[in-house]
């Protein structure tokens, strides 16, 4: 008798033929007319919250919600697959085989008598494997690739992190912390809206610097003080409600005195 892991994993492609029948079945005529009405691009929007509410499950570590919010993003994913297969653009095995061969191509340290013993080694030969066994054409610039529809933040942590492959990069986060005092001065000191524009973008730039310096995405940590704050500030109106006091700025001091509250009880 076969264990009970066993059989589990013999259910995963059948899951995921069932997923797909689904969401060709909710593309049907006798579907939904939402799924139908659906595109590539109208999902977008769709796709990226699916993944942050992935990424925030996960870094609170709620199982409950990884799984559900795991489990919406295969669903976009298959949703965009059936609608370019629909238009005769690929096919979902294509897709499956493409990334599988890619995977087995490199990583040779795993399924061909090659020793790599870093990761440093495993990206240097992964860009050997790229440029002479793919063939894929060398860009004009190292940035080319980064994608200038990402969000902005994102952006500059990619634009960071490829340059400090190649060595353009600060020493200490001594280096990083003159700098942003420097970019902050100039803020200060810039006489028009344009100016200013410019240096709270450099300032920016600056601080992305420091969260890649400390291995930290700052998305992730921007994210985290935006649930920090809306909880405290959550918090704070409950409290002024509770005492019938009304926002606004004349309450200030009260306001001040429920968030100093907030941040003693939620942290």
């Amino acid at each position: 008798m076969a264990n009970s892991k066993d059989s589990h994993d013999s259910e995963k492609p059948h899951i995921f033929d069932r997923l797909y029948d689904t969401v060709k079945v909710l593309r049907s005529p006798e579907g939904c007319p939402w799924d139908r009405e659906q595109t590539p691009e109208t999902l977008i929007n769709s796709l990226i919250e699916e993944t942050y509410e992935a990424v925030e499950a996960i870094l609170n570590k709620d199982n409950k919600n990884i799984i559900e919010e795991l489990g919406d993003l295969f669903l976009i994913l298959d949703m965009i697959i059936v609608i370019y297969e629909e238009r005769e653009v690929l096919q979902y095995n294509n897709i499956l085989e493409n990334v599988l061969k890619k995977i087995i191509r490199r990583h040779p340290h795993v399924f061909e008598n090659i020793t790599l013993n870093t990761s440093d080694e495993v990206v240097r030969h992964w860009e050997h494997i790229k440029q002479n066994i793919e063939k894929k054409e060398i860009s004009s610039s190292i940035l080319e690739n980064i994608p200038s529809s990402a969000p902005p933040l994102e952006r500059a942590f990619l634009i960071q992190k490829k340059v400090q492959k190649y060595g353009f990069d600060w020493n200490t986060e001594e280096e990083i912390f003159d700098k942003i005092h420097e970019e902050l001065l100039e803020y200060q000191q810039a006489e028009t809206k344009d100016k200013k524009i410019n240096e709270l973008g450099d300032l920016l730039f600056s601080i992305v610097n420091l969260c890649r310096k400390n291995n930290i995405e700052p998305s992730i940590a921007l994210n985290r003080t935006n649930n920090k704050f809306f909880k405290r500030f959550n918090y704070l109106e409950e409290q002024m409600k509770r005492t019938d006091s009304q926002l606004k700025k004349e309450n200030i001091e009260i306001m001040e005195k429920y968030w100093q509250e907030a941040k003693k009880e939620l942290g």
